[in-house]
């Protein structure tokens, strides 16, 4: 959730004083701020993403990760190869080169890449839904604890809502059509986590954390891997009377 101490703060960076923002300004501060870009690729999709058209034989009672699988000898697009070849395919499917151009061009408006961070966060998000999480952060970003502006926010659910065939699936059965993007939405979780790593950003992981055994291969991974990240872990919670009432 956005509120005015943030954009105000934003563009009191771009303004240079003059209560207004130039397309220059603006320009600039797209190569700056992950929040601007965030912004812009929710309401103008790329040209890639506008380009991918769903298959007339698309089965909608099949998740997006069966639908769209590939084999190993289908291989990776470059962009974002090197993140691909290290996730897990025992777990994931592996994607055709169709789909992954379209993945790519998603991670490229969600994974701004600014100035390398000496010494990133990566925080985790957990709690049930309703108990207040983007609230939560909001409000600290609001007092300048956790500047939403200047961090890499990896939503799973912002990825389902991106994908051509979400409304497909909400109109044939709303109540599975989170569980069957859930899979390809995880894995594009994954691949914009390291490639705000790679680059040295802070990043915010959203999500309830319920695999124990998942996040401890992650961290383990992290310590490993990159080491100048500090972990945070933001459990929000709330009373089941109060998530009720919301």
């Amino acid at each position: 959730t956005l509120t005015d101490a943030v954009l105000q703060r934003v563009f009191a960076q771009l303004d240079h004083g003059s209560g207004r923002i130039s397309h220059a300004d603006f320009e600039y501060g797209l190569g700056r701020w992950h929040l601007l870009k965030s912004i812009i690729s929710s309401y103008a999709p790329s040209a890639t993403t506008k380009r991918f058209c769903v298959p007339a034989s698309y089965d909608y009672s099949k998740p997006t990760s069966a639908n769209y699988a590939a084999d190993a000898s289908e291989g990776y697009e470059p962009e974002n190869g090197p993140a691909r070849v290290l996730r897990d395919y025992g777990y994931h499917a592996r994607y055709s080169r169709a789909r992954q151009r379209w993945q790519d061009a998603v991670l490229r408006g969600v994974v701004t890449r600014t100035d390398a961070q000496p010494r990133p966060w990566l925080v985790f998000t957990c709690g049930p839904t309703g108990a207040g999480k983007g609230y939560a952060l909001s409000w600290m970003s609001e007092r300048g604890h956790f500047p939403l502006e200047a961090i890499v926010h990896v939503d799973p659910d912002h990825f389902k809502r991106l994908m051509p065939e979400w409304e497909g699936y909400a109109a044939r059965d709303g109540a599975s059509a989170g569980s069957l993007t859930h899979h390809e939405s995880c894995f594009l979780q994954e691949l914009a986590t390291e490639c705000a790593m790679r680059g040295s950003q802070h990043v915010w992981c959203d999500g309830s954390l319920r695999d124990g055994e998942w996040l401890t291969r992650v961290l383990d991974d992290v310590r490993a891997r990159y080491p100048a990240y500090r972990v945070a872990i933001f459990h929000v919670y709330a009373s089941e009377d109060v998530v009720r009432q919301r």
